[in-house]
């Protein structure tokens, strides 16, 4: 197995200690140049103050990651999602048919 590099996994884990979810996960993308890109699971909530708990949106750390980033930066790249609770950060269907659409090629998650 490929060696992920050390400050990938440091940077993973910080930015899942941003999460405001209970599930906490961090997300890096990054090839041999470097990190491309870094982000976090988040809920946003939305509407009226008193129907707040009824209106939010759960972005995963895959997506967030993805936010702005050139498709050329990503293909061929790698990505590393982590889960501060040291379960599997598997991504869902959905990330990973989103990941596999970018030209990702490697996804590696954690417990590694």
């Amino acid at each position: 197995m490929k060696r992920i590099p050390d400050k990938v996994i440091v940077e993973a884990v910080k930015a899942s200690s941003r999460s405001n979810n209970k599930y906490k996960m961090g997300a890096v993308i990054y090839n041999k140049f470097g990190i491309i890109s870094i982000g976090f699971n988040k809920t946003l909530y939305f509407g009226p103050p008193e129907r707040l708990p009824k209106h939010h949106y759960c972005i995963h750390a895959e997506e967030d990651t993805l936010f702005g980033i050139s498709r050329r930066l990503l293909i061929g790249s790698s990505i590393f999602i982590y889960r501060s609770n040291n379960n599997l950060a598997k991504p869902c269907p959905k990330c990973a048919k989103l990941l596999a659409k970018t030209g990702i090629a490697k996804i590696y998650y954690s417990p590694i």
